[in-house]
């Protein structure tokens, strides 16, 4: 790779970056290239040189998120051994941007809208990854907690993320999302199978060992009282023998 191409790349990843930025904050639709321009800090004239049109520079950005997407979700398969800890990590992650959408809107939902609605005589790039990408992921977490229904739970849990983000942006509430948050941790866990294994199995076997050492404590004490009356209602009957000999002398 010659250097005009590394710094070629470097100016087209900057421009990618600000776009997303712009996008984010201002919308896709009310962005031009030279805000974008402006941005990255590149001559206007120099974006043609990498784009041809603002829809592929969308067409960039969505790629991008993509990739982010794509990285952020190996992340957390790798810091969580469990799907249950990976399905709350993923919510956390997303909550933990809850100023930002409170200001701007969730950063995948708001993307994928405009640009469903992008008209300017080319060709609309496809957002779906966006989504399609974490709702995948979602549904291989529930399918290894062994649900049935995987398919369902993931699209409930990825809606209530967009509809807890889009409450948050209109009442501009930072801690609606991350309230929605814990409700999803806790509904996560209500849908994990009951523990079972090593520690209840001793627990049981401790009960019984104990259980047993009990009735045998209770059954000895019991065999000593009763052998202990036995040997006072002998005594005395002979005792009362020994009297009423006494009293016949």
């Amino acid at each position: 790779m010659t250097d005009s191409e590394v710094r070629a790349g470097g100016k087209r990843e900057r421009l990618v970056a600000a776009a997303a930025e712009v996008f984010y904050a201002h919308g896709v639709e009310t962005t031009t290239i030279a805000d974008i321009a402006h941005a990255a800090g590149i001559p206007v004239g120099n974006v043609y040189y990498y784009f041809k049109a603002k829809t592929d520079i969308v067409a960039a950005v969505i790629d991008a998120r993509a990739q982010q997407i794509a990285a952020q979700l190996a992340v957390i398969d790798a810091g969580h051994t469990t799907p249950g800890e990976r399905l709350k990590s993923l919510f956390a992650a997303m909550a933990a941007e809850s100023g930002l959408v409170a200001q701007f809107g969730c950063p995948l939902g708001s993307l994928c809208q405009e640009v469903s609605k992008h008209e300017d005589g080319h060709q609309a790039p496809d957002a779906s990854s966006l989504v399609r990408l974490p709702l995948d992921w979602c549904e291989r977490q529930f399918r290894a907690m062994g649900r049935s229904d995987a398919p369902d739970l993931a699209v409930q849990l990825f809606a209530a993320y967009q509809g807890a983000a889009l409450l948050t942006s209109t009442l501009r509430d930072p801690g609606l999302l991350e309230r929605e948050s814990r409700r999803i941790a806790a509904w996560v866990d209500s849908l994990l199978p009951p523990r079972s294994g090593p520690v209840a199995a001793t627990r049981v076997s401790s009960h019984h060992r104990a259980g047993g050492r009990g009735d045998g404590q209770h059954d000895g004490r019991g065999a000593s009282r009763k052998h202990s009356a036995t040997r006072k209602h002998s005594a005395t009957r002979k005792h009362s023998a020994g009297e009423r000999n006494h009293a016949a002398l």
